[in-house]
């Protein structure tokens, strides 16, 4: 997990690299059950790219397993939006 903070640390902002690094941080805290992390490093990933499908796909996920269904409403429409 550190590697990806050092990684995003050194990655220029807003670069398909940082949002790619905040993602596979959210993977990491999947793996951990850290559900309100997962939100927060993909919706850090989905600020650098809008379209980041898989993104989406994770933070839904996750909002289901935290309750939050209306929250994990509005992914799932923007996943079905980005690819219908």
């Amino acid at each position: 997990m550190v590697e990806y903070g050092n990684g995003i640390a050194v990655a220029p902002k807003n670069t398909e690299i940082a949002s790619i690094l905040h993602f596979n941080k959210a993977m990491t805290h999947t793996n951990l059950e850290e559900w309100d992390s997962v939100v927060k490093e993909a919706s850090e990933a989905i600020k650098i790219n809008a379209n980041y499908f898989k993104a989406y796909q994770r933070r839904f996920e996750a909002y289901k397993k935290l309750e939050k269904y209306d929250e994990a409403l509005k992914d799932l429409e923007k996943i079905v939006e980005i690819e219908p």
